[in-house]
């Protein structure tokens, strides 16, 4: 399976899937390079035609980065499932690897520092076959001397797995000139990964990793060599984001073969062309800073208020799933699968209002329904509502677990409602034009009547949202969202 993400085709792989991918390949005896792209290899491929080719014909590409991952779930259906880093697949391999008789080779790194790596690994992991360690001089691709002994000494020791770790664009360009005369397994280009794995250079902590700020972190470590990457030519990206998210969302532009898509995207992205003269690409950053910034704080919005909302509400989130426990035992916590941006669907969360066996009685009460429309399911007098469940659905406090979903990146804070798989296919081509955007916990119909508002002009209301959304905006109905849950109207 692949996830489709800025004209690659990256594996839809957990890092455990992963390991077990390469070390079938390493089994098979299959060779090819494995390379783990992050946001400055996707920026070097705008200007580099043999690094899209490599990433292209490459045997397995595996997103190396937070914001790959998140932007997957904004333009794809099949988002990417977790980072998977080069650093951590080098430790994860190593660790399979070891008590079979898989023989490992490391190429790269600065003098000692895969020694140092090696006996580190072997260390913790027994059995580990590392079988040769070479670090190659400077400029020693263009050596062809230094080159064909290098591949001598890697051909005499029947090698499984080849880690090179000479840094990007150099490793996998070494690779690819040199594949046929290899006699390995798969090659994975690793970067840094022999330092880090060394404990010469420290990784960020894991809470930094996780929230896509490793680059931050690096930055401080080394500000001379590394701001010119990270603040000026990795920026390019947030403009590259913006396009291809823009080309994704575009009905005539999805119509398109996905090879005539990606081609798109790239032959847009490289009219971002740093060459361009300074007072007009100021210009154009100028343009770009206007439209992403809101993107950027609704983001920014969306992570902080669900985060500090889930740490303080513990108390009540205890409260209430003892009083749903103690009248009608059973699963706390309700969900159901809905459809997210672009029709991706993923699970909605709840504190269960209803009786355990609510789902098969609805089709009892389908005859029922009050619902004008008829494409949603709506009853104010609902027999499936629990005593506890009315109180929590008049005050939305069943509605309080979606919040988990807002720091996934399902949903955000203000958007459309997500509806049902079952409501989609009823809906209008004009109505379908809510999946356009990331849906919400609040909107427009939530603070102005919720369920008293027929379908008809829930789908106005949110279109109207869609149309005029800003940052603003969303911070003016989530304080209009307080007072309609106070008051409870609407809310059956």
């Amino acid at each position: 399976m692949k996830t489709e993400l800025f004209g690659l085709a990256f594996e839809h792989a957990t890092m455990s899937s992963a390991v077990v991918q390469i070390m079938d390949a390493a089994r098979q005896g299959k060779s090819g390079i494995i390379v783990t792209p992050n946001v400055d290899h996707i920026v070097m491929l705008q200007d580099d035609a043999d690094m899209r080719r490599i990433y292209r014909e490459a045997l397995f590409r595996y997103a190396d980065g937070m914001p790959l991952v998140w932007f997957s779930r904004l333009v794809n259906k099949n988002p990417l499932p977790e980072r998977v880093a080069g650093s951590d697949l080098l430790i994860a391999l190593c660790k399979q690897a070891a008590g079979t008789n898989l023989n490992i080779y490391f190429l790269g790194g600065n003098p000692g520092v895969a020694e140092l790596a090696a006996d580190k690994l072997r260390q913790q992991f027994d059995g580990l076959h590392i079988v040769g360690i070479r670090c190659p001089p400077f400029g020693f691709e263009n050596d062809r001397a230094e080159t064909e002994r290098i591949i001598a000494d890697i051909n005499s020791r029947n090698v499984d797995l080849l880690f090179i770790g000479v840094g990007a664009p150099k490793q996998e360009k070494w690779a690819d000139a040199h594949i046929e005369s290899l006699n390995v397994g798969p090659i994975l280009c690793v970067g840094a990964s022999f330092d880090f794995a060394a404990g010469t250079t420290k990784r960020a902590p894991l809470w930094i990793q996780n929230i896509g700020l490793e680059w931050v972190w690096r930055l401080a470590g080394d500000p001379v060599r590394l701001w010119r990457r990270y603040l000026v030519r990795d920026s390019r990206i947030i403009p590259l984001a913006f396009l291809s998210f823009s080309i994704h969302n575009t009905s005539i532009v999805m119509d398109l073969d996905q090879t005539v898509r990606n081609e798109l995207i790239r032959t847009i992205s490289n009219s971002i062309n740093p060459k361009f003269r300074f007072r007009r690409r100021l210009k154009a950053m100028a343009w770009e800073a206007t439209i992403i910034s809101s993107y950027v704080l609704k983001g920014i919005l969306d992570f902080l208020v669900s985060a500090l909302a889930l740490l303080s509400l513990l108390p009540l989130f205890i409260f209430t799933a003892i009083a749903i426990l103690v009248e009608n035992p059973g699963p706390v916590f309700y969900y159901q699968i809905r459809v997210g941006l672009n029709g991706r669907h993923f699970k909605f969360y709840k504190f269960r209002s209803m009786v355990v066996n609510a789902d098969k009685i609805k089709h009892e009460l389908a005859a029922r329904n009050e619902s004008k429309a008829g494409v949603i399911f709506k009853m104010k007098k609902d027999p499936r509502i629990t005593k506890v469940g009315k109180i929590i659905r008049k005050f939305s406090i069943d509605e309080l677990p979606q919040l988990i979903n807002v720091l996934k990146g399902d949903m955000s804070l203000v958007g459309p409602r997500p509806p049902l798989p079952a409501e989609v296919l009823q809906y209008t081509l004009e109505q379908r034009k809510r999946l356009h955007v990331i849906p919400g916990i609040t909107g427009l119909w939530q603070v102005s009547g919720r369920s008293d508002i027929p379908f008809t002009e829930q789908v106005g209301l949110d279109m109207q949202y869609i149309q005029s959304a800003s940052f603003i905006n969303d911070i003016v109905l989530l304080f209009k969202t307080i007072p309609a849950v106070l008051t409870g109207r609407g809310a059956y």
